[in-house]
């Protein structure tokens, strides 16, 4: 299932030929539930972009640190207090509410 999920959505992205990073990129969220700290997530993904140029944000969190909330008008959010972030914009303990485009569960 991983190298599916990784040879149909993920290419490494190319050093030699990297762009000037803009305002506009898009993002998509990826919530790894791996509780262990050891597992670094966000260096495994760190330079990888989907087919369609979208960049990879990736949130790390233990399914103890989450809580799921589903709207009929948005869909799915998470609260998470997360072990990692690949954005760097939480520092913890705070908490990031997220809506998820990818999960991908790892046992703890």
């Amino acid at each position: 299932i991983w190298r599916s999920f990784s040879s149909q959505l993920l290419s490494e992205k190319n050093p030699s030929s990297q762009q000037t990073t803009t305002t506009n990129t898009k993002f998509r969220n990826l919530i790894v539930f791996d509780g262990d700290p050891t597992h670094d997530w966000c260096q495994i993904f760190e330079n990888c972009e989907l087919n369609d140029g979208s960049k990879i944000r990736v949130v790390q969190a233990s399914w103890i640190q989450t809580s799921a909330t589903v709207y009929a008008d948005t869909g799915c959010l998470l609260t998470i207090q997360p072990i990692r972030e690949s954005e760097v914009k939480v520092t913890r303990p705070a908490s990031l509410t997220v809506k998820p485009d990818f999960v991908l569960v790892r046992n703890q």
